[in-house]
């Protein structure tokens, strides 16, 4: 079954990987902590937690570019722990 995000109201899709600092202020992040206050954000999907480059993959649907700055600017980057991020917005899917 397929999703018409456009009907949800959400028609982009972004993935963003997440980089995690372990070492916050004295302060031990997990990333498994990290992934269950991502999922928290609307608009998250799905949050997948990797090894290799990224500790973090996760699946957003926005309402338009605003909406995706916004989750990714002052909702993602003001968790505890988000290091970098990588926003990539999908143009088709197959």
């Amino acid at each position: 079954m397929e999703l018409d995000y456009k009907k949800l109201e959400r028609p982009i899709m972004a993935y963003i990987g997440v980089t995690i600092n372990y070492n916050v202020e004295g302060k031990k992040i997990r990333q498994a902590e990290v992934a269950k206050k991502i999922k928290e954000i609307e608009g998250v999907m799905e949050v997948t937690i990797l090894t290799g480059g990224l500790d973090i993959i996760m699946k957003v649907l926005a309402k338009d570019i605003g909406n995706l700055n916004d989750i990714v600017t002052e909702k993602l980057r003001n968790i505890d722990g988000v290091d970098k991020t990588q926003t990539m917005i999908t143009l088709v899917q197959v």
